[in-house]
Order: C-alpha cells, then structure tokens, then sequence
C-alpha cells in the first residue's frame, strides 16, 4: 500500500494539472495540484512508519482539506465553476502555507512530547463480564439522553449524550469480529440496540450523524482488521444517495411545524424511508436534481468561502483579535454548574458581520472552519502560528489517545474523543472546547465502574493470539 500512495502522491496532481477547467488559470491549477498533493502527503507518511498510530488521523485531516480546498478547484459543477473565477493566488497559497505549517508542527516539532504528554490511563479492565456490564451502562445512558433532548441540552449534556456510546460501541463490534460475544450479546447489541440508534439518527433529518456514526466504525474496523469494509461502505453509499435527496422534503415536514413534526419515532422513519423510495425510483418528482448536486457540492467548498474571508478582512470586517476563541474558557464549566452559561453563537454572528444573511434574517447561523476563523482573528499570521499549533497538538493527542501502548478500552474511548476532530467544519472552541470535560466523563464513570478489583490482565489492543475463543 505504500508503494501505491507513492504513485498516487505523484500522479494524481498531475493529471489535475492536465484535466482543470478552463476557469483555471495555469498557475492556479499548479497551486491546487500542489494542495491535493500536501492533502496525501499524511496518508503516504502513515503508510511508511511502523508502529503507526492505530487510528489515521492526520491521513483523515489531509482527506478533509482536499474536499474542502484543494479538489473543489478542479470541480465542474456550475455553482462552483462561478466562484472559481474569483479564488485569487493568495488564498491558495495560503492553503499551502497553512498545510506545510501543520505538518512542520505535527511531524517536527514534538520530538519533546514524550516527556511531557504520557498515555490515557483508565482502571485496568477486569473480566469480560465486569467490562461488559460497563459497556451495557454506557448504551443505556447514551439511549436515555437521546430520549430527553431538552433535558440533556437545558444542562449542558448535549457532546456526552451523542459520544457516551462510542467506546462501547468500539469494544463491541471488536469483541464481534474476535468472536468474544455470545449469541445472546450479539443480538442484544446488534438486533435490538442499534436498530434503536439507528433509529434516532435518521429520523433526526441530519445524515451528518448517520455518517459519522458509520464512520467511527469505519476507523474501528480499519484498527482491528487493518483494511476497509468496502462492501459496507459501497452498500452504505447506495443506500445514502436516495436518503440526501430526501432529507429536504423530510425535514420540511418533521422539524419546526411541519406536517409531521409530531410524529413518534417509527412513523417518522416510515416517512423517510418512503421519501427516499420515491427520490430512487422518481427522481423528476424530487425537483432538480442537478441543482440540489451543485448547491451540496458549494457547501463542501471552502476555498470560495476562505477567499470572501480574506478579501473582506480586514478591509471591510475588523480582525476578530482573537474574540472567537474567548468561549473556550467557559466550555470547561458545566451547564450543570452554571446554569446561565452564555451559548456559542458564532455562526449567528459571523453570518452577520460578513453580509451573509438577509437583513430581516436573525437566525441564520454558518459553519466557521479553522482556517476561516484563523484568518478572520489574526490574518496570514494568524493561520501560518495556528496551523502549527493544530499540528502540535494532533501529535499530543496522538500520544495520548491513539497509542498501541494503551488498552483496547482505553484506546476506544480516546478515539471516541479523538475521531471527529479532523472534520475541521466548524470553530475550533466548538469542536475542542467539549473534549477536556468529555475526557473527565469517561474517566470519572470507568473509574467508578471498574477500579474496585484487581485486573487479571489487560484487554490489549492486539491480543497475543486472535484465535483465543474469551478473553
């Protein structure tokens, strides 16, 4: 494998290069080749090394960046074909400078991290048994929260409430593929308990949850198997086609005070899943389909976004100086002690500050990436010292969280905490801030859970044979 994301770290740019659209000045698509080659950079790295990480979170990080902004540049589609014309040099280099600069922090910088960051430590696992009986408390927490949305979200417990349940889930479906489970197991977790999951998340109306829900197990399966479940992934993606051309009327009639806003669970799920029937087998009846492609497609660009940032700050918008990364500080008390938290409504203002929403409009909010938001508080400045810092901090959470030196558990909970960081669509306090207190949460419950008895042994990460029938 690493032979071939050699090739492809040489290829692939180069016919970019050759294929851009005409909307491309020459320089532009060498700059815009050179961001998909900085993209697969990481992925080529983790190929190389061994140990690696178990989990690929710089690949992923280089994943994200090219959708967001080096491939969008070399897109067809109408909607973005129109911006392109106005992406200038600067942005991209930017992108460059920003890439380079991460890296320099992730790969050069924390030769030193050693001594000061060590492993995620959690009471050493007991038996099967006593680690299944946490494993089961955990899905009954996380399904309970679900099922009080205004509860959980009046104290604060809305990052606890969706990621309880991915270490549990992680143990599981590795103790499914080593054969540990019994029958009885299997189909209390696989038959009746994600079927209830699943349920939540779609009829939610917001696919993001089904798909980052798909991918936490994408990254457990890779962890375990060392390869992709590409039969799953090409399944889920058939199915997932029909379900997005849908996910507009549906959301039409659930949210808000739609039609169906009032329905339970099963019949909401029933409505979606006729919407989607009915986005398969009649598309002319679901409306444009080639606009809705454009319009998604425009939203998974950030290049053209990053580009209005820079020409209108701080010319026309003030730098931030730094403001947006102020709520970070209160992101680490509890709702639960400080009832009146102010809420992060950065997205509301944002779209304010730069014209991004009718003036009658006061509710619109935007996704603010990190690169956005970094330019937006400092400049190039700004993005050149973050970029670096990120990567810096990617290789401390890497020793902390995503380490062959940690128990299965505890390696299931760091990339719990860990996985969703590389989608770097919204604002950095958003996305960090939650993590040092979900860390809290999980060591206060499994210490409370499990550190009454002496371990036997640790549940590795790699058994010293698969082939052992329990642990």
């Amino acid at each position: 494998m690493g032979a071939v994301s050699g090739v492809a770290l040489v290829v692939i740019p180069i016919v970019l290069v050759q294929i851009a659209p005409e909307a491309l000045s020459q320089l532009q698509a060498i700059y815009s080749a050179i961001i998909v080659a900085l993209c697969l950079l990481p992925t080529f790295l983790y190929l190389q090394i061994s140990p690696r990480p178990p989990f690929p979170l710089m690949p992923l990080v280089g994943l994200f960046h090219a959708i967001a902004y080096g491939l969008p540049m070399f897109y067809t589609y109408t909607t973005v074909i129109v911006g392109l014309h106005s992406v200038s040099d600067e942005t991209l280099l930017l992108v460059i400078g920003a890439l380079v600069s991460m890296y320099f922090g992730y790969y050069l910088l924390p030769k030193a991290l050693g001594q000061i960051a060590t492993p995620l430590r959690l009471p050493a696992e007991q038996n099967k048994s006593r680690t299944m009986t946490a494993l089961w408390i955990l899905l009954g927490i996380h399904l309970f929260l679900l099922a009080i949305p205004s509860v959980v979200k009046a104290v604060g417990l809305d990052q606890f409430a969706v990621s309880s349940a991915y270490p549990a889930w992680g143990m599981l479906l590795i103790w499914t593929l080593r054969g540990y489970l019994t029958a009885g197991e299997k189909f209390v977790a696989w038959g009746v308990v994600m079927p209830i999951e699943l349920l939540y998340r779609f009829t939610s109306g917001l696919l993001a949850n089904v798909m980052i829900w798909a991918l936490f197990f994408t990254i457990v399966y890779w962890i375990e198997r060392r390869r992709l479940p590409w039969v799953t992934l090409v399944c889920g993606a058939v199915i997932f086609v029909p379900l997005n051309e849908a996910k507009v009327e549906f959301r039409a009639q659930t949210w808000f005070s739609g039609l169906h806003s009032g329905a339970g669970l099963v019949e909401k799920a029933q409505l979606f899943a006729d919407l989607a029937w009915r986005a398969a087998t009649d598309p002319v009846a679901t409306g444009d389909d080639s606009f809705r492609t454009d319009s998604q497609v425009y939203r998974a660009t950030q290049t053209i976004f990053l580009d209005n940032i820079i020409r209108m700050t701080p010319s026309q918008v003030p730098y931030w100086n730094g403001a947006t990364y102020t709520s970070i500080v209160y992101k680490l008390i509890p709702r639960l002690f400080w009832p009146d938290k102010p809420t992060e409504t950065l997205g509301v203002e944002f779209s304010r500050r730069y014209g991004l929403r009718g003036t009658e409009d006061a509710t619109t909010s935007i996704n603010v990436p990190w690169l956005v938001e970094m330019y937006a508080n400092f400049g190039t400045f700004g993005v050149l010292v973050g970029t670096t810092l990120v990567g810096f901090m990617f290789a401390f959470l890497d020793i902390k969280f995503n380490s062959y030196r940690l128990s299965l558990l505890e390696l299931m909970v760091g990339i719990s905490i860990l996985f969703d960081l590389f989608y770097q669509e919204s604002n950095f306090s958003l996305m960090v801030g939650s993590k040092i207190l979900l860390t809290v949460a999980f060591r206060l419950f499994f210490t409370m859970v499990l550190q009454d008895r002496k371990s036997t042994r640790k549940l590795s990460v790699r058994t010293e044979a698969h082939s052992t029938a329990s642990p």
